[in-house]
């Protein structure tokens, strides 16, 4: 082992405490950056698992209405693909839809899996889907073949490879298992199977060459070179000649959208994502990255502030070895060398808590991280690369501080390291108070926030409200399905619909008024029978509900909320009797308006809607329950079994479909709360070192105030003031930094809670009684000492 390797540890071994809460701060905050390094790469490593990846680009498309909002969607009409195919640069071209999901008939019970619909090329674009049973070329050219995940393959069938087995769908035409691939590596799409595009090709209601059907997903891989911006500009010139005279002169645009595929999973484009579609949290991202390095910085202060408290110790050993010869080089690499050592040893210290915390942190942030994949060999080299230089950096400034003492003052004892190093120990003192008061700032700003937007009234009645899905039933059975449930005791109200609230409806549809002065807006449409607002709470704000009694309301009757009217330039009571054009209705009239809810959450305004009715193509039934209706549920059970045999019943509360729509606010403030501990905690370990070298240099100070009258209580006020100081200064610090950086935050929510002193002078006051605790355990014992001992003479 070297000799400087050895002198290192030996320093180390002298002086167990000072290596204890070094190590164990440096520790805390290495666990810290690698739980988050380890969340941070796994989001970012999302669709990286395509080979040519890079070359592959989401065609999607914007469109601006007469009213100048921005709609984006990651799917085009229908036709546009056939120009994308023809484009020169495109090498390989896929497309996927939604719409396949569908239910295997077995005898233990029916099981649903979630599909979508892909083209034969989509192994090929996006190749990260390895086949581990089948022939990728071949696995989607004919109807009615499907290939599924493992997971989904021992579900619906009980074996791991079921090849050639047909899947009783309950459709004309049975799906055939022509492979089985492994999910390996995140991706922006969600799916348990994919059904062959050519089964819904040959579907008589698909029509490939409507240019009003914006429901196709196209992914296309580049050829090496191809200019993206030039093959955006073909794709938007045959959208153009498409629909472009048709938008101008309904006063809307339609911009072709390229989008790289790594760049899909964690875009921030607002684009409204269909059902398969799942995208991450950047903004999180960014701020638990934040979050991780400053909460390391913390552990690394204390290393700088401990090496240079103690230097009065060290003093007499850096004379001594400059006097017999050694050089300031030597003397540079030796501290240097402890430095290292220890944060290798704090590394070591760090993993073994990463691999404890890691099922505690994957139940925070629903994360699924797995320690196998810090282990990696790249992730393993990075870790000890960035643990040498967290060892280096925090060494540095110790080093060569203590290499520079001049050997003649530390021998004749005149040396005095008091002022050195004191204005740096309380600046960085400072640093650690104003990271961790701005984090317990910003922990009690965001759990406020998250309660405030989960007691906001939403508009409509989240309780006793049960969501129970229909899209196994259809047609006249699920009419049918609904009166059984409305004849359920304790249920006071049954509605049918395509997007109860937290469910998203059919976005993008282009809406326009006939006399209005809006033109054509894009909207939401929701399909909602006659009990939709009496099962939901919904408030009429002018003309009427529809109503199971006129018998032309099925056919052209239309609600818009209270936004869609405003939209369209007229008030609630104006839209009433208007005429308007959408999908499914040519045309429809307006009967009534609803007033506004957050359908979609109170983070975002109300999106306009259109509501009208088409139970025949609901995908939920709402239930409200009598208060207290006990045993209800097993009823509505039982009604469901009876009518639906072998589909499982799948109930969810409304409740918590709308707290979980808060899942990345709440995750947040989970996050802030754990990090904000852990800053404070290695913020005081450092602050207890820090007291434990300040009492015993002062000693005999103590002693001698002791003998001159002075009280526990004033000794203790005196040295605990000294500590005080920096660490108000630091929160102080932590005021505007905070203030600023959660108005902006606060600032993306339609409903926030007001930014008022009061979480500021909490978190002031937890972090200062904290620090305060932490020194009076060396300031008590020091002012409690017997003097005689503290002045007695060596």
């Amino acid at each position: 082992m070297p000799l400087v390797l050895r002198t290192a540890l030996r320093a180390l071994r002298r002086r167990p405490a000072d290596a204890l809460i070094n190590g164990l701060g440096l520790a805390l905050g290495l666990a810290c950056c690698a739980l988050i390094a380890l969340h941070v790469a796994a989001e970012r490593g999302a669709d990286r698992q395509h080979a040519g990846g890079e070359r592959v680009v989401r065609v999607g498309i914007e469109m601006t209405d007469a009213g100048g909002e921005v709609t984006k969607a990651p799917t085009v009409p229908r036709p546009l693909l056939a120009a994308v195919e023809r484009d020169p640069a495109a090498e390989a071209v896929a497309t996927v839809r939604y719409g396949a999901g569908f239910r295997v008939e077995r005898p233990v019970g029916n099981v649903r899996a979630d599909a979508i619909f892909a083209s034969a090329d989509v192994l090929d674009v996006l190749n990260g889907y390895r086949l581990i049973a089948g022939d990728a070329q071949t696995a989607l050219a004919a109807p009615g073949s499907v290939v599924l995940t493992e997971e989904a393959a021992l579900r619906l069938t009980g074996e791991a490879a079921p090849l050639g087995q047909t899947l009783d769908v309950g459709a004309d035409l049975p799906y055939t298992v022509t492979g089985v691939f492994d999910e390996t590596g995140r991706s922006h799409l969600a799916f348990d199977a994919l059904v062959s595009f050519a089964t819904l090709d040959a579907a008589d209601w698909y029509d490939p060459d409507q240019w009003q059907s914006f429901d196709l997903g196209v992914y296309a891989r580049l050829r090496p070179g191809a200019d993206r911006a030039a093959f955006a500009g073909r794709v938007q010139g045959a959208l153009d000649d498409g629909i472009g005279e048709g938008m101008r002169a309904e006063g809307m645009a339609a911009a072709a959208a390229v989008q790289p595929l790594h760049d899909v999973y964690l875009a921030e484009d607002g684009r409204m994502n269909p059902p398969y579609v799942r995208t991450g949290h950047p903004a999180l991202l960014r701020v638990l990255s934040l979050v991780g390095l400053f909460v390391l910085a913390v552990a690394a202060v204390n290393f700088v502030n401990l090496a240079t408290a103690r230097s009065v110790e060290r003093a007499r050993e850096v004379g001594v070895r400059k006097a017999v010869g050694a050089g300031r080089g030597g003397l540079v690499a030796q501290f240097l060398a402890e430095a290292v050592a220890l944060a290798l040893a704090s590394g070591a210290v760090a993993l073994a808590l990463v691999a404890l915390a890691l099922p505690a942190y994957n139940g925070l942030t629903d994360a699924g991280l797995a320690l196998s994949d810090l282990l990696a060999p790249a992730p393993l080299a990075a870790g000890l690369a960035v643990v040498a230089a967290v060892g280096l950096l925090a060494g540095a400034y110790p080093a060569l501080a203590l290499s520079s003492f001049r050997p003649a003052e530390t021998l004749r004892g005149s040396f005095a390291t008091d002022r050195r190093g004191a204005g740096l120990r309380r600046g960085l003192v400072v640093f650690q108070f104003a990271v961790s008061g701005a984090l317990l700032v910003a922990t009690l700003v965001v759990g406020s926030q998250l309660g405030h937007l989960r007691d906001q009234d939403p508009g409509f009645d989240r309780e006793h409200v049960v969501l129970v899905p229909t899209n196994v039933v259809g047609g006249a059975d699920v009419r049918a399905l609904k009166d059984a449930f409305a004849r359920v005791p304790g249920v006071e109200a049954v509605a049918l619909t395509g997007a109860p609230p937290t469910e998203a409806g059919w976005e993008s549809q282009n809406v326009s008024a006939r006399g209005g002065a809006g033109g054509t807006q894009t909207m939401e449409t929701v399909i909602a029978d006659p009990d939709y607002a009496e099962a939901l709470g919904l408030r009429v704000v002018a003309g009427r509900d529809l109503s199971a009694e006129i018998e032309t309301d099925r056919e052209t009757a239309v609600l818009l909320n209270a936004s869609a009217a405003r939209a369209l330039g007229w008030t609630p009571e104006e839209a009433v009797g208007q005429e308007v054009e959408t999908s499914g209705r040519y045309p429809g009239t307006v009967v009534g308006v609803l007033a506004d809810y957050a359908h979609h959450g109170l983070a975002a305004p109300p999106r306009p809607q259109v509501f009208f009715d088409q139970a025949g193509q609901a995908q939920w039934a709402a239930i409200r329950l009598a208060p207290g209706a006990a045993g209800a549920l097993d009823r509505l059970r039982a009604v469901w079994e009876g009518r639906v045999p072998g589909d499982p019943f799948a109930p969810t509360f409304l409740d918590a479909a709308v707290d979980a729509q808060y899942r990345a606010e709440e995750q947040l403030a989970r996050a802030f709360a754990l990090f904000a501990g852990l800053a404070v905690v290695v913020a005081c370990l450092g602050l207890f070192g820090l007291a434990a070298h300040a009492v015993q240099k002062r000693r005999k100070e103590v002693g001698v105030r002791r003998v001159l009258g002075a009280t526990v209580g004033q000794v203790v006020g005196r040295l605990t003031a000294d500590f005080a100081r920096p660490v108000l200064v630091g929160l102080a610090v932590a005021v505007p930094v905070a203030w600023w950086g959660l108005s902006r935050w606060l600032d993306g929510f339609a409903e926030r809670v007001a930014l008022t002193p009061a979480p500021f002078l909490v978190a002031g006051l937890v972090a200062l009684a904290v620090a305060v605790l932490t020194v009076s355990v060396h300031t008590v014992r020091a002012a409690t000492a017997d003097p005689a001992r503290a002045l007695r003479s060596e």
